[in-house]
């Protein structure tokens, strides 16, 4: 009797030990990539643009090490010269991922 019962609570032992250890070994994703989450460098442009064609809503601009993609402020026509001077707002991110414009539609002509 004395033999099965050390028998009974040595197995419990060896699977709490067993359980508590393999529970010790998991990494969850969220931990490892914490490192690169979003360490970018950004900056707040705006920017007059000079193009041949009546100005999209959203421009991908880059300059200086930094692009994303601005939104559309306002435009005027210069017949004279036969350009369209745009402006253009939004931040510039130094590196990619470049978040696409909230409201960037496939449809839109560019």
């Amino acid at each position: 009797m004395k033999r099965k019962a050390f028998m009974f609570i040595l197995s419990l032992i060896a699977v709490f030990s067993v359980t508590v250890g393999v529970q010790g070994q998991f990494v969850s994703a969220s931990e490892v990539e914490t490192v690169n989450e979003l360490q970018q460098k950004s900056k707040q442009v705006t920017e007059t643009i000079d193009l041949e064609y009546v100005p999209p809503v959203h421009y991908f601009y880059s300059s200086g090490g930094y692009a994303g993609y601005l939104r559309l402020v306002s435009y005027i026509y210069h017949a004279k010269d036969e350009i369209y001077r745009a402006i253009y707002t939004g931040t510039l991110y130094d590196g990619p991922p470049y978040p696409a414009p909230f409201s960037i539609n496939i449809e839109d002509e560019y």
